[in-house]
């Protein structure tokens, strides 16, 4: 899976929230995109990029997830799930 092929739906499925209600799917998908903005300005790819690599899929479910628990549209980058990091480090372009 892709990161384009994630939707609404399966972020809710994803975070178990029942919710038939359209706030909380819209709060769920603003998450979706700032983790999104979030994995390309940490790797400094572009979308195309990152929607080449299946590896960002769980990356961006797992940021959905920490955004939703803590309901907050903001990552530290010093609070990062390990594997996040790691997977956002092999894909980090070097600013140098």
């Amino acid at each position: 899976m892709m990161v384009s092929d994630i939707t609404v739906p399966m972020l809710l499925d994803y975070i178990r929230e029942d919710s038939t209600d359209t706030a909380v799917a819209n709060q769920v998908k603003l998450m979706y995109r700032a983790a999104v903005s979030f994995v390309r300005n940490y790797t400094g790819q572009s979308a195309q990029y990152i929607d080449r690599y299946e590896e960002f899929a769980p990356v961006v479910l797992a940021l959905v997830a920490d955004m939703y628990d803590t309901r907050s549209y903001h990552v530290d980058n010093d609070k990062l799930n390990p594997f996040v990091q790691s997977v956002l480090d092999m894909h980090r372009c070097n600013f140098i």
